[in-house]
């Protein structure tokens, strides 16, 4: 996962420009009079995923003066869509991610998900915070979760950080072709319950998945190069190289797909002197 400033966007500001263009001024009136319901719930989610207890937030329907409903249509009509006056903060909050998710590190960028789903927390479908942008297939494969501990919570790019330690492994196996399994590594610096919410948030999104068609993608394109490089330098060479290829890639990302794989390749003597 990588992380993700906060938006440095004002979720009352959100709400004032959003409903700027309804022609329902009893709406917009009953929207600018849960301002403040609004903004302390934004707080509190803010509060509760710094002390890491977000699922002690209530389930609830109404907002004040404001339904779940409306909620939701704010977000969908008027914040989304195009040529709305909210989607500005959509395209900054898309923005902020560079155009990479930041949940598998591969795939583009293509939606905002709500941390906590915005049809049973309305109050915060246009919170900042609980956005986070996505792929359209880490969003389809988390759902809409209902988090009841912090263990079955997954990271959020805004609140979690995993730089600083090495965690993510790549493992080999051969079974008439390579087999490249990912795994989460538990560091020492990390609690019992917190490995269990980044093994969560591995297994959720299906990670383990996505990185290793990469990385069998990635053997197959170098094992041709590589086994000339063999015949010609022989075995040191290619372990100077792998070795060469691994240090470039932890320098881009101690825990990138790459760097876990050329981390193992680069001492692993079955692939150079038997797969190669």
């Amino acid at each position: 996962m990588k992380k993700l400033r906060k938006p440095n966007i004002d979720v009352c500001d959100v709400i004032i420009t959003c409903v700027s263009n309804y022609r329902d001024k009893d709406k917009a009136g009953r929207f600018r009079s849960s301002l403040q319901e609004i903004c302390d719930y934004s707080e509190t989610f803010d509060e509760k995923m710094k002390q890491k207890v977000v699922y002690e937030i209530e389930r609830h329907n109404l907002v004040r003066d404001v339904t779940k409903d409306e909620m939701v249509s704010l977000y969908e009509r008027k914040f989304v869509k195009d040529g709305q006056p909210g989607r500005e903060f959509y395209d900054k909050i898309i923005s902020s991610s560079n155009g990479k998710c930041p949940i598998c590190g591969i795939r583009p960028v293509t939606t905002l998900d709500h941390f906590l789903v915005k049809s049973i927390y309305p109050a915060l479908a246009v919170t900042p915070t609980n956005l986070v942008p996505m792929c359209h297939d880490c969003n389809k494969a988390k759902g809409n979760p209902v988090f009841s501990c912090y263990e079955n919570t997954h990271l959020h790019p805004y609140y979690d950080s995993l730089d600083g330690f090495v965690w993510l492994e790549a493992d080999l196996s051969f079974d008439k072709e390579i087999i490249i399994l990912y795994k989460v590594r538990e560091c020492p610096e990390w609690s019992d319950s917190y490995y269990r919410k980044v093994k969560n948030h591995f297994e959720l999104f299906k990670i383990r998945t996505i990185l290793s068609l990469q990385a069998v993608d990635e053997i197959k394109s170098v094992k041709k190069m590589l086994s000339n490089l063999k015949n010609k330098a022989g075995n040191d060479t290619v372990y100077e190289h792998l070795e060469d290829l691994y240090l470039s890639c932890e320098a881009e990302s101690l825990n990138g797909w790459k760097t876990a794989l050329y981390r193992n390749i680069c001492k692993n003597k079955w692939f150079v002197e038997e797969y190669l």
